[in-house]
C-alpha cells in the first residue's frame, strides 16, 4: 500500500474549505501564505481558532499542537499569564522610541539566567543574529564568519547559506559556501565559512587557514532542522579553546529554544554574545542580544549602532518581564520530564516494531530521525542529509496531522506548559499505531 498517497488523499478530503481558501488566496497572497515556512504539500490548512494546546482549522479539524510555532509557544494558547499580562499591558499606551524602566528589570533577570551583563532588544531573531555578527566584525575588524552546515540563524544574507544539504558539497574537507536562494551576491556569501558540527579537524583546518581573519562563529547549542543533533563534548571543548586562542567571538543562537530550558546544556562554552527570540516573550515578536562588557563598549562608543525605531517597545518588554516572573524551575523540570516520557516510550515502541528511527530530546523539544537501511547515527548535517528517509519523514507528519496531532516538518515537536499527560499519551499511542501500520 502507498501509505503516503493515502494520507495525502485523506488530508485533501478533510480540508476542502482550506483548499478553496488556498485557491482563492493565491490571487492576492503569494502561495496563499505569509511565509515560505507555512507552505506544505499539497496546500496549507488555515487556522480559525486556538485554545489551550489546540488549533482548529476552517474545516473544524482540531489538532493537538506539538508544533508550537516552530517551538516558541511555551505557553500554548490562551494561557492565563499571557491573557492577564496582555490585558493589563494594553491599558497603557504603546511606547515606541523611548526607554522604559521595565527594560532594566528584564535585563537584570536575563543577566542572572545567562551570566552576561549587557542587553539590547530588537524585533526578531533574524535582526538579532545580524546585529550580533556586525558587533563581532566591528570588534575584531575581520570580515569572515563561521557557521555550521545545516544551522539556521535567520534569513539575512550572511547566514542564509548552507541551511540545507547540497550534492555539490561532496568534498567534506572543503565545504563550499552555497546561498539558500537567489538574490545573495557572491561577495556576501563567500564571507561565510562552513564547517561540520562535531568535526574537530575541520574546525582546526578552517581557523588555521583563515587565521586572524575570522570575526565569529555562530552556533546553536543543538543542531535543529535535522532532527536534533547534539554537540559532542570534545567538539565543545575544542571550540572553546580555539576561539579563545584565536580571539574569535562565540555567538550562541538560542532563538528557537525556549528560555532557560536549554541554558544549561552547553557545558563549558562561555559565549561572548547570546541571541534570544520570541520564545522568551510568549510568542510575541522580539530579538534579544546579551553580551559581555567588551562588546557593549563598542556600542557605547558608537563604533557600532544597534538601532531600530520599534526596538524594545513597551508591550513586548512588559510581557517578557511578566513571563520571567512567572516561570519557575519546577515548571521547566515538568517539561523535561514529559519529554523524557516521550523519549522512553518512543524508544520502547521503536524496538518493539523494529523501526529504522532514532528519537532525541533536549529540554522541551524532541525529534524523530527516520533513516534508510544503510544506517549511520547522524553526527552532523551531512549524515542526516545522506541517511534520512524522506518518505518516512513526510508520512509521519501527514499521518499525525490526519489524526489530530500537529508536529513540525522534519518530525520535530515541542511541549508547552499546557500539555497534560493525556496529550502526551495520545501522542505516544498514535506513534505506536503508526509503527504497527508500517511494519505490515
Amino acid at each position: 500500500m502507498d501509505y503516503l498517497n493515502y494520507e495525502i488523499e485523506l488530508y485533501i478530503k478533510n480540508t476542502q474549505k482550506s483548499k478553496i481558501q488556498y485557491e482563492s488566496g493565491n490571487k492576492y497572497l503569494i502561495n496563499g501564505v505569509t511565509s515560505c515556512y507555512q507552505t506544505i504539500d499539497p496546500y496549507p490548512f488555515y487556522i480559525k481558532s486556538a485554545s489551550n494546546v489546540y488549533l482548529t482549522d476552517i474545516d473544524n479539524n482540531k489538532y493537538i499542537d506539538f508544533h508550537g510555532g516552530f517551538g516558541v509557544a511555551l505557553f500554548g494558547y490562551d494561557h492565563s499569564i499571557i491573557k492577564e499580562s496582555f490585558a493589563n499591558i494594553i491599558k497603557t499606551p504603546l511606547i515606541v522610541g523611548f526607554p522604559i524602566t521595565d527594560a532594566i528589570d528584564v535585563s537584570k533577570k536575563l543577566s542572572k539566567i545567562y551570566g552576561l551583563p549587557m542587553w539590547r532588544y530588537m524585533n526578531s531573531g533574524t535582526e538579532a543574529t545580524l546585529d550580533a555578527i556586525r558587533l563581532a566584525r566591528a570588534h575584531y575588524n575581520r570580515k569572515y564568519i563561521i557557521k555550521i552546515e545545516g544551522g539556521y540563524h535567520g534569513h539575512h544574507d550572511g547566514v542564509w547559506v548552507n541551511v540545507a544539504g547540497n550534492n555539490s558539497n561532496l568534498n567534506r574537507t572543503n565545504i563550499e559556501s552555497i546561498p539558500f536562494c537567489d538574490g545573495i551576491p557572491n561577495d556576501i556569501f563567500s564571507l561565510t565559512l562552513i564547517i561540520e558540527v562535531n568535526n574537530i579537524e575541520y574546525l582546526k583546518h578552517i581557523t588555521t587557514l583563515y587565521k586572524n581573519e575570522i570575526a565569529c562563529i555562530i552556533i546553536e547549542p543543538v543542531l535543529l532542522n535535522c532532527g536534533i543533533i547534539k554537540l559532542e563534548q570534545d567538539f565543545l571543548d575544542e571550540l572553546h579553546k580555539i576561539c579563545n586562542e584565536n580571539k574569535i567571538c562565540i555567538i550562541a543562537d538560542l532563538v528557537k529554544l525556549n528560555t532557560q530550558v536549554l541554558s544549561k546544556h552547553w557545558n563549558c562554552v562561555k559565549p561572548d554574545i547570546i541571541v534570544l527570540g520570541k520564545s522568551i516573550a510568549g510568542g510575541f515578536s522580539i530579538g534579544v542580544l546579551g553580551m559581555s562588557h567588551e562588546y557593549a563598549s563598542i556600542v557605547n562608543n558608537k563604533k557600532v549602532q544597534l538601532c531600530g525605531t520599534i526596538n524594545g517597545n513597551s508591550y513586548v518588554i512588559k510581557m517578557i518581564n511578566n513571563i520571567l516572573d512567572f516561570i519557575t524551575d519546577d515548571m521547566l523540570l515538568e517539561l523535561e520530564n514529559k519529554s523524557l516520557n516521550i523519549y522512553n516510550s518512543f524508544n520502547r515502541i521503536i524496538k518493539k516494531y523494529n523501526i529504522n528511527a532514532i528519537v532525541e530530546i533536549c529540554g522541551n523539544k524532541g525529534s524523530l530521525f527516520f533513516y534508510k537501511a544503510e544506517y549511520k547515527k547522524p553526527k552532523n548535517y551531512n549524515d542526516y542529509y545522506n541517511y534520512k528517509c524522506d518518505i518516512m519523514e513526510a508520512l509521519f507528519v501527514k499521518y499525525m496531522l490526519n489524526r489530530g496531532i500537529l508536529i513540525q516538518v522534519r518530525d520535530e515537536w515541542s511541549i508547552s506548559l499546557q500539555h497534560t499527560d493525556d496529550h502526551i499519551n495520545k501522542f505516544i499511542s498514535e506513534f505506536e499505531l503508526f509503527c504497527k501500520m508500517i511494519q505490515k
